[in-house]
């Protein structure tokens, strides 16, 4: 959806997200050896949401497709002191606070679960989420 390297929806065909995250990363990573990959820096508005704590940093995405329901994507970065990061993904398909799909990372649901319900909880005391109708966004 914006272009950020991962994929956020399938439209067609049988292939989990999981596969077909692990196939477009390793295709955009050989482009970008081969120095086949251009890079834009948009500047467009973004509805996300961002929480760092010590060694952990948790962001929620929100989503409007032009065609579809919105949808929420829920990043949980560990930092590996020193030694890179480990980053997971997830999708909240019907943007309910539920997380219906991990994309990628080695963070269980159940535990991203918990990590995007407190997530969400703070983004609406801090009045940078909504809940309306069963509906989490980002403002």
């Amino acid at each position: 959806m914006n272009q950020d390297r991962v994929i956020d929806k399938i439209v067609k065909g049988d292939v989990t997200i999981h596969e077909t995250q692990e196939i477009y990363s390793y295709s955009l990573d050989l482009l970008e050896r081969e120095n086949k990959l251009s890079v834009i820096n948009k500047d467009t508005k973004e509805f996300r949401y961002t929480i760092k704590k010590p060694n952990l940093i948790f962001e929620i995405t929100s989503f409007q497709p032009a065609v579809g329901d919105p949808f929420n994507q829920f990043k949980v970065i560990q930092q590996r002191g020193g030694i890179g990061q480990d980053i997971s993904l997830f999708n909240d398909i019907k943007a309910d606070g539920s997380l219906d799909e991990k994309l990628d990372g080695t963070i269980l649901i159940v535990d991203a679960q918990k990590y995007y319900q407190e997530t969400i909880e703070e983004g609406v005391r801090d009045n940078k989420i909504s809940r309306v109708d069963d509906l989490i966004r980002v403002r």
